[in-house]
């Protein structure tokens, strides 16, 4: 079998209120990136003795950050909705979802957004999702 290539574009963003598996597919969304990162601690032990000990680590624990940019539209039922989590510090409920529809992470986040006015370029939003457990659930990365 031939190995195919997956458009990003084709990547898929949910949300919905926290707590709950997202299910509504937020559509302006520009740039998407799921970025996952491992803490290890070094457990490196003498041995016998009789040889130069070698470097030993293990994970301890796993860091998750989607970002994504957003066109600004009237009308568009998502943007409200993740500006009032941002303004209110309330979590909500994200699903992010490869070009071949597999889950890659599902969970509460918290919202960050940065507004964009560009002189010369649409309305913009750049938003950067923290994952919680503050939404009642624990939140789960299934691999990049």
């Amino acid at each position: 079998m031939t190995a195919v290539k997956q458009p990003g574009y084709k990547d898929k963003l949910y949300h919905d209120t926290a707590g709950t598996t997202a299910a509504t597919q937020l559509l302006r969304i520009t740039d998407l990136d799921l970025d996952a990162v491992t803490t290890f601690a070094e457990v490196t032990d003498r041995g016998d003795g009789s040889a130069v000990p070698h470097e030993d680590q293990t994970p301890v624990k796993v860091a998750v950050k989607i970002t994504f940019s957003f066109n600004e539209k009237t009308a568009d039922p998502g943007l409200p909705l993740l500006l009032a989590a941002q303004a209110t510090s309330t979590p909500r409920a994200f699903k992010y979802a490869n070009a071949l529809g597999t889950t890659l992470f599902d969970g509460d986040c918290y919202v960050k957004a940065k507004k964009n006015a560009s002189l010369s370029g649409a309305g913009t939003y750049d938003f950067e999702l923290t994952p919680t457990e503050d939404g009642g659930r624990v939140w789960t990365y299934y691999g990049s």
